[in-house]
């Protein structure tokens, strides 16, 4: 080691602009651990990332990711939708995601583990041929025959309803939707029988108008049967629109 005793320190701090930044082993593993942690044990009500540049700036979130931008950023973004995303996609048209091959291979699979009814065949049918042969898993092919017919959607509960719905004097999704005298549960049973008798056109409108109604069950935390009766509500449109 060599001392060096000076009053001029501009030559030493353009020396060390040329050093490269060195690291110490105990904070590469700390660093390791904290990315560790942050992708196998988030919770997004404890953890946050912000900007350092203006650490006040509570608005300023930030996503941190390591690998190649393009592999990491598909696999990522498409690989976690949300399923209320899902749903949103397929009744709007300004849509987020025009990629509809990463949702087909890397979302649709997941949520058919998860949920009973899942809207797939806006995605599924966008793609080629030659697609559907190198994307589709065979659970989502299985997945894509048997809901191939609306009905698949309604429960027994449901069915139950027909003969009702039958002597219902206005089946108009908005009018059933409306009707002060129906209780929750029949009411909700009674739409998605009317939705089997109604053209795309018409659920679509109707899910257009009552978007925000129902799109603000999805953030309960208990199961709630606006929520589910929207879901199917889409899955029939999906079916009745897109299913070739």
């Amino acid at each position: 080691m060599t001392k060096v005793k000076t009053d001029n320190f501009e030559l030493l701090f353009q020396k060390m602009q040329s050093l490269e930044t060195i690291m110490e082993l105990r904070d590469i593993k700390r660093l390791k651990g904290m990315i560790y942690n942050l992708v196998e044990d988030y919770n997004a009500t404890k953890t946050k990332l912000i900007s350092v540049d203006d650490i006040e700036d509570n608005d300023s979130d930030y996503a941190v990711v390591i690998g190649n931008t393009q592999q990491v950023l598909s696999k990522i973004s498409y690989g976690h939708i949300p399923f209320k995303t899902v749903i949103q996609e397929v009744i709007f048209e300004d849509t987020i995601y025009k990629s509809y091959d990463l949702i087909a291979r890397q979302t649709l699979p997941y949520f058919i583990r998860e949920n009973k009814q899942v809207p797939i065949f806006k995605f599924i049918n966008s793609l080629d041929d030659e697609q559907r042969e190198e994307l589709l898993s065979e659970k989502l092919v299985a997945y894509y025959k048997s809901h191939s017919d609306p009905k698949v959607y309604i429960n027994r509960a449901t069915r139950d309803l027909e003969e009702r719905y039958s002597k219902y004097p206005n089946k108009t999704l908005m009018a059933i939707f409306e009707d002060p005298e129906l209780a929750v549960t029949p009411k909700q049973n009674l739409l998605l029988l009317a939705a089997l008798d109604s053209k795309p056109e018409n659920i679509l409108d109707f899910l257009k108008q009552k978007h925000d109604f129902y799109y603000s069950y999805f953030t309960a935390v208990k199961p709630s049967t606006f929520k589910s009766t929207y879901i199917k509500l889409v899955c029939i449109y999906d079916c009745l629109k897109y299913q070739q």
